[in-house]
């Protein structure tokens, strides 16, 4: 499944540290939508539902 990333979606990126992975959190209206890894910024690794954070960081998001 594609995701999108429009103007005024909200992108996150981090470290996630189980998989060493730099990966982008797309949020659309504050609803995580998507997560995608920015190496292969093409493939969607894993299309997640509604209300599951990830709570494995490495270190702070940039911004936030």
């Amino acid at each position: 499944m594609e995701t999108r990333i429009d103007k005024e979606d909200k992108v996150v990126t981090y470290i996630n540290c189980i998989t060493g992975r730099t990966e982008k959190l797309i949020f659309k209206n504050g609803t995580l939508m998507g997560i995608t890894e920015i190496e292969s910024s093409e493939k969607n690794i894993s299309f997640i539902g509604t209300g599951l954070i990830y709570t494995c960081f490495t270190g702070m998001p940039p911004g936030e």
